[in-house]
């Protein structure tokens, strides 16, 4: 256990701004997502419905890994931790009783409000981890995404009032098989207009057994013999279909990505400190990336002309 948490602690310590120790751990809260989006498998593996562990119960686990192990930050890899407003609140203020750093992937959207931002933030989550999947409200629905733009917008909105400097990183999928590249580029433009300290691009991946895969067979686009038992996903680059190949959806997410979170990046402006840490971050897992470079000396320009 000592080995696994000082192992993937990249992600939590660029987001700690004092001299802080990560020790990495991981608990599970709950079981399977009541949603049935159209790109997701979950539902074969947890089945139908969410199952929330005993809060009492997660607290213990927590309680003996900080004691035993040193354990000072926590993920919990639920698919949908937050789908039960009042179950989660209630976690949430026990919590801040640990006085742990923590960050979960299952946060969904449309169920954050004022008092979980607050209790988010107020019990030690050190990054919003959310997936807005896509900034086009045609496209949300035809995946059965249970999210529309408008409520993006709104929880953006109201996480800078709570605290300006929260971390919000936004995941974001391009290249459905029913998109169209203008419907890409909506996407990509709905992603600059939000004020996210970072926004991740990547290009659809049909999963065996998804709704959206069985539609890929259906026209075309993948072949069962893509797919075995060690690799189950065709682990494409960008699926190609009538309205654009996967070469565009690559390229298209490449200048996204340039343009959003680097030439544009929020954190330069509003968390200097906070840009400096990503993007030194960045170089240490990518030391000839110019654009990482680039920002980085406008951070220092920002700096010494103060």
């Amino acid at each position: 256990l000592d080995m696994i948490a000082t192992y993937s602690t990249r992600l939590p310590n660029k987001l700690v701004e004092e001299k802080y120790d990560v020790r990495f751990g991981s608990i599970l809260t709950s079981r399977g997502c009541p949603y049935k989006c159209g790109f997701c498998s979950t539902r074969l593996l947890w089945g139908a419905g969410i199952r929330y562990r005993n809060i009492a119960d997660v607290m213990k686990e927590i309680e003996m890994m900080k004691n035993e192990h040193g354990i000072n930050t926590f993920f919990f890899p639920d698919d949908n931790i937050n789908t039960d407003k009042k179950n989660f609140a209630a976690f949430l203020k026990e919590l801040k009783k640990q006085n742990i750093r923590w960050l979960s992937g299952g946060l969904q959207i449309s169920s954050m409000t004022e008092e979980i931002v607050s209790l988010c933030i107020e019990s030690g989550m050190l990054a919003f981890m959310m997936a807005f999947e896509s900034g086009c409200d045609e496209t949300l629905r035809k995946m059965k995404k249970p999210l529309r733009i408008n409520k993006a917008e709104r929880f953006v909105e109201m996480t800078r009032k709570i605290d300006n400097k929260a971390y919000i990183f936004g995941a974001w999928v391009t290249g459905f098989p029913f998109e169209t590249l203008e419907q890409v580029e909506i996407t990509h433009q709905f992603a600059k207009s939000l004020e996210l300290d970072w926004s991740s691009f990547y290009c659809y991946q049909p999963y065996p057994g998804s709704p959206i895969y069985e539609y890929c067979l259906e026209k075309g686009y993948v072949s069962k013999a893509t797919t075995n038992i060690t690799s189950p996903v065709p682990l494409l680059n960008g699926l190609t279909t009538e309205n654009f190949t996967g070469d565009e959806i690559v390229y298209s997410n490449y200048c996204a990505n340039l343009d959003i979170n680097f030439l544009n990046n929020r954190n330069l402006r509003h968390n200097p400190d906070q840009a400096y840490r990503d993007f030194t971050d960045l170089l240490k897992n990518y030391p000839d990336h110019v654009f990482a470079h680039l920002m980085l000396s406008r951070y220092y320009e920002g700096r010494d002309s103060k």
